[in-house]
């Protein structure tokens, strides 16, 4: 900067001589003097506010999670990251006074009592085997107070250790094992045990691996789950004794790793294990152990994770008997292509687009809003790979996608835009309501497909086979690349609509009042009754999202509400 202002200085004597050269009067040399001054002044500033300038726009593209540690002081970055883990080391001393303290709450004196509950309020992280214990206190005043605490625990503490996980997961840094085990060790929160399993997974390295091998034996089977599969990922055929020995875990999800590990490997083994889970009273467990025996098989026997036990037991022994004839011999396709979240949201978000109650929410696995966008009516959001968020703003006839900082970073006009799609090739489908049109529009704005709709434009998906699948007034049909119609299905008015891995479709009809799956030759398989829901979404667990007049519910197929949140106008969700 000095050298730029040197530079500034003896431009301005050049341009000082200059002036005077001109033979202009005094008057306007003054005014020219002052004009430069001005010129070198503001110039100045620029420069001076540069550095904060770059700072505050490396502050804003920072993700959600370095964005939370900041707040709280905690440097974005392995350095700040490793402070912060040696912060949270217990001393003697304090197990000692915090051991005391808990004591003191079974006073006779109020005022020991209170004092003591005050002290412990005090304490940034009260030792988790202190606090159990308090928990399990037969004094129920002891028992009342470790409540208060555990909860300001979760309140004060518990984000800052979901953006710990996250961002570490989400740097990839490695050597952290460790520390993430202590994490779910500690922690009494679902949802943080999923980050802390997670970001084990996808940080560690061949660094870690110690640490992991001795993880496998922990008595906590979410630190197992995270050994099995982050050795999965890690110099796999070292480590097959111990994916043998996960066959036999007492924990299901161990079992289902253990044996994706092995399939990966090319062990036939792999494969009773995982028909075994078939029989699974977890949903997850069983969808996941199809999707893996369909991957590695190339077969495909019509099971239904979230069919009743009868309807899926002939299924389960179509598999068992393919698995006697050719489980030794038939050819095995690992490794197994593990199936992305359509949704792009994390483990346990929700992103609901509130409809005429004009905003879009995302909202972590704690229930706490990370992300808020407010605008006049908005039927859809959808989350991309990016992590940023298209909406369908309605009102102001446009289709938009926004960074978790609520800026704008792409646009394209879309009259009533009633819902936006993203597609496989980064284009974006937009459904223009009031045009009555569907367009597929590139990142540079170009319109490369476009078709019209007779009735109101309501929805589409791009299918894997190229053809369109649309919604329209009083009509459901599915065109070719050309347009041309090659399948129809009749109904009132289907706002929202969403093809199935299973070739069915669900068809969201807000006049008819119902949800409805329909299968290629028109035969209707499920149906909810609803308020007029305008969207529904097919989650991988078998449970539908469906949003409706005044509410989002989440399903299932047995059409159990297992979920539900209220405050909508219509809009979307998704998980």
């Amino acid at each position: 900067m000095h050298r730029m202002q040197s530079g500034f200085c003896c431009s301005g004597l050049r341009f000082c001589t200059t002036i005077h050269r001109t033979g202009l009067n005094r008057k306007n040399r003054m005014k020219l003097h002052h004009f430069f001054i001005l010129i070198v002044f503001l110039l100045s500033v620029f420069e001076v506010d540069k550095p904060e300038a770059d700072a505050q726009q490396k502050k804003s593209t920072e993700s959600y999670s370095a964005r939370v540690l900041r707040g709280k002081k905690i440097e974005p970055n392995r350095a700040g990251l490793r402070q912060y883990f040696d912060s949270l080391k217990t001393t003697d001393e304090l197990k000692r006074r915090t051991k005391k303290l808990f004591t003191q709450l079974s006073d006779k004196k109020y005022s020991v009592r209170i004092q003591a509950f005050n002290e412990l309020q005090k304490i940034p992280r009260i030792p988790a085997e202190l606090l159990a214990t308090a928990l399990k206190s037969t004094d129920p005043e002891t028992r009342y107070r470790a409540q208060a605490l555990q909860r300001k625990n979760e309140r004060d503490f518990g984000p800052v250790q979901n953006a710990v996980c996250q961002l570490i997961g989400e740097l990839k840094l490695d050597g952290f094992s460790q520390e993430l085990i202590g994490i779910i060790e500690n922690s009494n929160n679902d949802y943080t045990r999923n980050l802390a399993q997670k970001s084990i997974v996808k940080s560690s390295s061949v660094t870690d691996l110690e640490v992991l091998r001795q993880a496998f034996t922990h008595q906590d089977h979410y630190v197992r789950v995270a050994a099995i599969r982050a050795m999965g990922r890690l110099d796999a055929r070292r480590h097959r004794e111990i994916f043998n020995r996960g066959l036999t875990d007492e924990s299901e999800a161990v079992r289902l790793y253990s044996a994706e590990a092995l399939a990966n490997l090319g062990e036939r083994k792999s494969l009773k294990a995982l028909l075994r889970l078939l029989d699974s009273e977890q949903l997850l467990i069983r969808y996941q152990a199809d999707y893996i025996l369909r991957q590695l098989t190339q077969q495909d026997f019509k099971f239904r994770p979230y069919s009743s036990a009868d309807v899926r037991q002939p299924q389960v022994k179509l598999w068992a008997d393919w698995i006697a004839e050719h489980g030794e011999s038939a050819k095995l396709n690992f490794p197994i292509v593990v199936k992305e979240r359509r949704s792009h949201l994390d483990e346990g978000h929700v992103l609901l687009a509130y409809g005429h109650r004009n905003m879009v929410r995302e909202y972590d696995g704690a229930g706490k809003v990370i992300f808020e966008y407010r605008t006049k009516h908005v039927w859809s959001a959808e989350k991309l790979p990016s992590g940023n968020i298209l909406v369908s703003d309605y009102s102001k006839n446009r289709v938009a996608e926004l960074n978790m900082n609520n800026e704008v970073v792409w646009e394209f006009p879309c009259k009533g835009c009633l819902n936006a799609r993203p597609l496989a090739n980064g284009n974006i489908l937009a459904i223009s309501h009031l045009d009555r049109k569907i367009m597929e529009v590139t990142r540079d704005k170009k319109v490369v497909f476009e078709i019209k709709t007779k009735g109101l434009a309501c929805d589409a998906h791009r299918l894997p086979n190229g053809n369109t699948l649309i919604s329209e007034d009083a009509l459901v049909r599915i065109v070719d690349p050309k347009g041309k119609n090659v399948w129809t299905y009749g109904a009132r008015h289907p706002y929202g609509v969403e093809p199935l891995p299973n070739g069915n479709i669900l068809i969201a009809d807000i006049t008819l009042h119902h949800v409805i799956e329909v299968t290629p030759d028109k035969k209707v398989v499920w149906k909810f009754k609803a308020s007029a829901p305008g969207d529904a979404y097919r989650l991988p667990n078998g449970n539908t999202l469906i949003t409706d007049t005044h509410r989002f519910v989440e399903v299932t197929p047995d059409k159990k509400i297992v979920w539900e949140m209220k405050g909508n106008y219509y809009g979307s969700a998704r998980k």
